[in-house]
């Protein structure tokens, strides 16, 4: 019986990989690290693995939330595959779409290569880089900056980048500024690409971040319209 049981788990297919409509990577390099914080937002109505690319610098050290349309936390555990540095996270069956984050730091000295890549199925990926920080890299599309925050959107066109990140020259009211609003930035990723998005006529309100539930489906739905 025992090997029966072995047999059966041996043959049983392994968990799928979930489709990921929209992937957002912003970047937030000072002081010798980055903080690179990742947005999923995938279809979890079958459940499935959303597999994940994290840098040895990371130590395997990084932070997972994962939500579900209705705005509920969802516990969502992390392993490590057997692909170098790719882990993964196994995700619930979850009516609509679930949006997962992750975050974790890197040591990072300004104008470098950093190289990162995209192991997901996504159907858009997007890198983004706020208001006073220049990237350049191969590969990308400018999308341009976000009206009101200023944050700059690049659409990833390979499932590999290469990108150099620098933080430009301010006066004495904005420097400041900057390193203040650095650990508040990841809190409004939501509304940046939202707004971006919207501008840009790229059918996504992310918006619902802020919003309650029933505004939240509302606003999917339009932008799948």
């Amino acid at each position: 019986m025992r090997g029966i049981g072995v047999l059966l788990l041996l043959c049983a297919p392994a968990m799928a990989a979930t489709k990921v409509s929209k992937h957002m990577i912003l970047f937030e390099p000072g002081g010798g690290q980055m903080v690179v914080n990742e947005t999923y937002l995938c279809d979890t109505t079958s459940g499935g693995r959303l597999p994940f690319y994290l840098p040895k610098a990371a130590n395997g050290k990084v932070t997972v939330n994962a939500k579900g349309q209705d705005g509920l936390s969802i516990d969502a555990a992390v392993k490590k595959t057997s692909k170098p540095d790719v882990y993964a996270v196994d995700l619930p069956v979850k009516p609509g779409e679930t949006r997962v984050d992750l975050s974790y730091t890197v040591p990072y000295t300004e104008g470098a290569a950093y190289e990162g890549k995209i192991v997901t199925q996504d159907d858009n990926t997007y890198l983004i880089a706020p208001n006073g920080v220049t990237l350049q890299g191969e590969n990308l599309n400018d999308l341009g900056p976000e009206p009101r925050t200023q944050a700059h959107i690049y659409g990833l066109t390979r499932s590999e980048y290469k990108v150099e990140l620098t933080t430009e020259a301010a006066d004495s009211d904005s420097g400041p500024q900057i390193e203040a609003i650095m650990p508040r930035i990841y809190s409004q990723a939501g509304p940046i690409v939202a707004l971006a998005l919207g501008a840009l006529a790229l059918g996504l309100a992310l918006l619902y971040r802020a919003a309650p539930p029933t505004a939240r489906k509302e606003t999917n739905e339009r932008g799948r319209g």
